[in-house]
């Protein structure tokens, strides 16, 4: 099990304060000033609670003292809640940061209303709280957008890819399979450069929406 040091350090390279260990963990905020200040007689159950929120968190811990974020990680992301579990990932990314901004290609907003409704709105409205802003690549044409139409840009019915969407993150690159209900998590710099230079590409040659015109009746 960790130690009260270990503690202190995950919870410094995460940015994270003692509400939010007790927010990701559940366990009640007192027992962990206790915790941490080397005080009180923790039960097992209690740190390795607090073991187990770090861990989700990318954190590994090494002997007594030794603590470090996850540097490459893979992971296949399956299941009905698979997309939540994504939209956490991406949140709590940028728990470190404050503002940031997601690179999302193949965009199709009406099915992910469809599949989501206002689990997607709730979503967009923390992206917001966080001053996340988006950058989006939808299909010619499509004129359902979720944020300002300035957030979009139009890629070409041949180009566009309806069975997945790519997420580019904080070092990260998600791809969802929408027939599969499967999301692959990646987290890697390297894989992460190449793809924002790809889509950058994809940015710099895209359309920007033409907002239909209203014809007056007069």
């Amino acid at each position: 099990m960790i130690t009260y040091q270990q503690s202190n350090a995950a919870r410094a390279l995460l940015g994270w304060n003692k509400s939010k260990l007790a927010e990701k963990s559940g366990v009640d905020l007192n027992a962990i000033s206790r915790f941490e200040k080397g005080t009180g007689n923790p039960t097992a159950e209690t740190v390795q609670a607090l073991e187990h929120a770090f861990v989700k968190a990318d954190i590994e811990f090494t002997g007594k003292l030794g603590v470090a974020v996850k540097e490459d990680i893979s992971e296949l992301i399956t299941g009905k809640d698979s997309t939540q579990i994504l939209w956490n990932k991406i949140l709590n990314s940028f728990d470190n940061t404050g503002a940031g901004e997601i690179l999302v290609t193949h965009v199709d907003e009406t099915r992910g209303l469809a599949k989501h409704g206002d689990a997607l709105l709730e979503y967009i409205g923390k992206l917001k709280d966080k001053n996340i802003t988006e950058r989006l690549l939808s299909k010619e044409g499509d004129y359902h957008f979720l944020v300002p139409p300035h957030c979009y840009r139009w890629l070409p019915e041949p180009i566009f890819n309806s069975f997945r969407t790519c997420y580019v993150f904080n070092g990260c690159l998600a791809i969802q399979c929408w027939e599969s209900s499967t999301i692959i998590f990646i987290r890697n710099q390297k894989v992460y450069e190449a793809e924002k230079a790809y889509f950058e590409k994809l940015w710099l040659n895209a359309k920007s929406p033409q907002l239909p015109k209203i014809v007056s009746s007069n």
